[in-house]
């Protein structure tokens, strides 16, 4: 009886889960989330081309920036690392039929940094370029 009510609770609890209004996406076993605070505390650049090879791009670029090891999510096209004692995290998607937005955040014992984000992105961005 006991497993049939923990079965039941179980089902009740995932609509809830589902229909919640903090939507959080986490990947790769919880390694890279990206959410709605994640939206308003990143940098955001908006570049041409196409959305694999930038986040192929991207991937390269980071990988140059730290030793740490690469939490990624090609799937979600998203990348979580340590640079300069921050987290960093990367999400890079389609804005349109010839460009692709790149938003990156920085967090550094738990508080964000923008200075972080923008060396980050700018780094990815010059990479890009070349």
């Amino acid at each position: 009886m006991s497993k049939l009510l923990a079965l039941l609770f179980t089902l009740a609890a995932v609509p809830a889960l589902i229909l919640s209004s903090c939507a959080v996406a986490a990947v790769t076993l919880g390694a890279v989330v990206v959410g709605e605070d994640f939206r308003n505390n990143a940098e955001v650049a908006t570049v041409p081309g196409n959305v694999e090879y930038v986040y192929r791009s991207a991937k390269s670029s980071l990988a140059h920036m730290t030793d740490a090891l690469l939490h990624v999510d090609d799937d979600y096209r998203a990348i979580e690392t340590l640079v300069d004692e921050s987290v960093v995290t990367i999400h890079v998607e389609t804005f349109d039929t010839e460009n692709v937005t790149i938003r990156v955040t920085a967090k550094k014992l738990l508080v964000y940094s923008p200075e972080i984000a923008k060396m980050v992105m700018n780094r990815i961005v010059t990479d890009l370029r070349r």
